[in-house]
């Protein structure tokens, strides 16, 4: 019988990205010290995706370099007044204007389902190809509690063989 599980700490899950080889601390904003803001910060979960477009010496253009990130709702036991999750990634336009297309960038979950968020990137014209790109966005997400991913897009273009 095979037999899989996992523990989380609330209904909702985000998977896929590159391991972190940096300590998660380096990847924080640092607070605005302006006095409107004062409640407690919201904790950021850092998530990395990288994508290597490659470059072919063809005259077809390359297809986009492509990724995933699993979006999820556990089916729980618990009683609870959220039956799904929703998500929301934040700067669509601005992430649009620097090559990157994710779909879908709002939805919700089911429990005990998961939604594929399909991010794909083509460097835009002004690209310098000597120059990795590094965007990111806020990913939100909405259940039992509120949590919030930033995602950092690490992009740059390969050489062919």
């Amino acid at each position: 019988m095979l037999l899989r599980g996992a523990a989380r700490e609330h209904m909702m899950f985000v998977e896929g990205g590159d391991p972190l080889d940096v300590p998660v601390e380096s990847l924080t904003t640092i607070p605005s010290s302006s006095p409107e803001r004062r409640e407690e910060p919201e904790e950021l979960k850092p998530i990395l995706v990288t994508l290597d477009y490659l470059q072919l010496d063809t005259d077809t253009p390359p297809p986009p370099a492509t990724r995933e990130l699993q979006v999820g709702c556990i089916r729980t036991t618990q009683l609870s007044a959220k039956k799904t999750v929703e998500f929301s990634l934040d700067s669509l336009a601005a992430l649009q204007h620097k090559g990157f297309t994710i779909e879908p960038s709002k939805g919700s979950v089911e429990r005990g389902q998961t939604r594929t968020l399909n991010i794909s990137w083509v460097p835009p014209a002004d690209f310098d190809p000597d120059h990795p790109l590094m965007t990111s966005a806020l990913l939100q997400l909405r259940g039992d509690v509120k949590e919030t991913y930033k995602v950092f897009f690490l992009a740059q273009v390969l050489a062919g063989p």
